[in-house]
């Protein structure tokens, strides 16, 4: 028999169960440890599969948001200059929303100022906002385009100081996919071929969803 899952479990099945067309099946293990090893490579089974089988529909994403790590490619390039690169971040799901990545400090390659602009998220807190300076042209410094939770609630502890890029002005790719920014200017969600856009928010009269 199946154990008792615990939150962030059933968040993490429900959303592959609910988003994946090829439908995903095993035979429950005996013992609780099996079962984590099994519940761990449906995630990364299921995760794999994204760019090629799968949709996922960010109407079925959870509130509040599910933080996790994933082992996608992420690289962040700026006039042919990668200034970021990680296979070690993590992502937020949120309804209505493609993921937002948050890429681990290590992985920057150029230098970060902290700029005066503040936000609040309902769910992770205060954030920080960074400006960088393009590396081919010291007179092209772009602010905040680039932010960071210092302090972050409870469930958002993992992402503390990771840093989350909006899709421009430079290029952003998840798995060698170059993404597209989620509509409007306000999110910073990056979109991929394996997301369901007539599910994602930021256009006019979808702030409100």
């Amino acid at each position: 028999m199946w154990g008792k899952l615990d939150r962030r479990e059933l968040q993490s099945v429900s959303i592959i169960c609910t988003s994946l067309t090829t439908p995903l099946t095993t035979t429950p293990p005996s013992s609780m440890s099996n079962r984590l090893i099994s519940l761990k490579n449906h995630l990364n089974t299921a995760t794999a599969k994204m760019s090629t089988t799968a949709k996922l529909n960010p109407r079925n994403f959870p509130r509040p948001p599910l933080c996790e790590r994933t082992p996608r490619h992420l690289q962040v390039v700026w006039n042919g200059t990668t200034i970021a690169e990680t296979k070690e971040a993590f992502w937020v799901l949120e309804t209505y929303h493609p993921p937002t990545y948050y890429l681990p400090p290590s992985s920057l390659k150029v230098e970060l100022q902290t700029t005066p602009r503040r936000s609040y998220c309902e769910w992770k807190g205060n954030a920080t906002y960074y400006s960088a300076t393009n590396p081919k042209d010291p007179k092209d410094v772009v602010k905040d385009r680039i932010w960071s939770y210092e302090s972050p609630t409870e469930g958002f502890k993992g992402i503390d100081g990771y840093l989350s890029f909006y899709a421009g002005p430079w290029e952003c790719f998840v798995d060698g996919e170059k993404v597209e920014a989620q509509p409007g200017d306000f999110y910073g969600g990056w979109l991929t071929g394996d997301i369901e856009r007539s599910s994602v928010k930021g256009a006019p009269g979808t702030r409100g969803w």
